[in-house]
């Protein structure tokens, strides 16, 4: 949790100190780059409004040059570097869960009445332990994790930009309906594919794995053909449901480009135009530019956990079945 707020709130940190960062060597240019060094800014240019006074007045507080430059460079690195960190640790954790569901899983399988074992396929059963039971860990580190963070650190960007200018932080937010809806439309697609996937696989473990148990069987009946027939329609099913699974995921990663680009586009416009009747300065008209990539990641994280939550519901769904389910002798 610390690693993952850390790494999220680092990137804001990066824009909100490259706008002081331009607007001082702006103000430089005007005399000579050297004398940068000597002049001061600060990394909450005071706005009109303010919601928390203490800690906007610290902020405000003016810092050298060489001060917002060092704290520009080490949030620049210390957002890779925690990034790094923190995708490592959660690899271990998931691994770690994982194994331990899928041995919670095997364990009571080995439970139930043979009459279980004999009433499905097993290729099916192979499924369910070994892909399956991973959607239980994704549920507990993709969908319950990751938004609790990234909500917090949108409250804080929030607040950030509020006291710069609320005037700003609408226009911020004026294509937010629209990108929405985007995102919402393919999730649902993408979920949709997701769940058409995970079974056409299901068949397809099923379908091999009945023929290699019962090759003998094939082979004495010269059913070649006829299996091949069959498994040539079930690989043809799973090879059209991964091409669109793919197709959309690159329509959504498309769309977030797309409403990125309008969104700082649109800021800038209104920026260049309205800003000193919204109190902008230079500085915080970067510090919006900066922030809208930052904060659309963090709302789309928060709503793909949701469409996560519901391409992994039919896996968990299965999952739990199976752990209730109870010998019949």
């Amino acid at each position: 949790m610390f690693l993952m707020l850390a790494g999220a709130v680092a990137p804001f940190i990066v824009g909100a100190a490259f706008g002081p960062l331009i607007q001082t060597l702006g103000e430089a240019a005007r005399q000579n780059f050297n004398q940068v060094w000597n002049l001061t800014g600060s990394l909450y240019p005071p706005g009109p409004y303010s919601f928390l006074p203490g800690f906007q007045a610290w902020l405000s507080t003016p810092l050298s040059f060489a001060t917002i430059f060092v704290i520009w460079a080490v949030a620049t690195i210390a957002a890779a570097v925690l990034r790094f960190v923190q995708m490592w640790q959660m690899s271990n954790l998931e691994q770690r869960l994982v194994a331990k569901i899928q041995q919670q899983v095997y364990d009571h399988l080995q439970t139930l009445s043979l009459d279980f074992f004999t009433g499905g396929k097993t290729g099916a059963l192979v499924q369910r332990v070994i892909v399956e039971s991973q959607n239980v860990q994704k549920l507990l580190t993709q969908v319950l994790l990751t938004p609790v963070v990234d909500v917090v650190v949108l409250i804080i960007a929030l607040v950030y930009l509020l006291g710069l200018s609320w005037q700003m932080t609408l226009v911020s937010f004026a294509l937010a309906p629209v990108g929405f809806w985007l995102f919402r439309f393919t999730m649902s697609k993408l979920q949709r594919s997701a769940e058409g996937m995970m079974s056409a696989s299901r068949e397809l473990n099923a379908e091999l794995n009945e023929s290699l148990t019962g090759m003998a069987d094939i082979q004495v009946f010269n059913a070649q053909g006829k299996r091949s027939a069959r498994f040539a329609i079930v690989a043809g099913d799973t090879a059209n449901q991964l091409s669109r699974l793919f197709m959309w995921m690159h329509l959504s990663n498309s769309n977030s480009l797309i409403y990125v680009a309008l969104s700082t586009a649109l800021v800038l416009l209104v920026g260049i135009q309205f800003g000193p009747r919204f109190g902008l300065s230079l500085g915080s008209l970067i510090v919006f530019v900066n922030f809208v990539p930052a904060m659309f990641a963090s709302v789309q994280r928060v709503i793909t956990s949701y469409s996560t939550y519901q391409s992994l519901l039919p896996g968990i769904v299965a999952t739990y079945e199976m752990l209730d389910t109870k010998p019949t002798v």
